[in-house]
């Protein structure tokens, strides 16, 4: 019989976040749909927001 441990672990929560959170930054929503609205000269700005960002993994 398999049984459950029930443990957290911390990095499936950074995982699960990480690309929503960078979606609201980049573009002000949590759905592509909304994202694709935008003109394409418009996400492509929008997109730079991480021109600069170095990953600290």
């Amino acid at each position: 019989m398999l049984q459950s441990q029930y443990h957290w672990l911390p990095w499936c929560t950074f995982v699960e976040v990480d690309p929503s959170s960078r979606l609201y930054d980049t573009f002000g929503g949590y759905e592509i749909a909304d994202a694709q609205k935008l003109s394409p000269e418009e996400r492509i700005r929008r997109n730079r927001i991480y021109d600069n960002y170095v990953d600290s993994i």
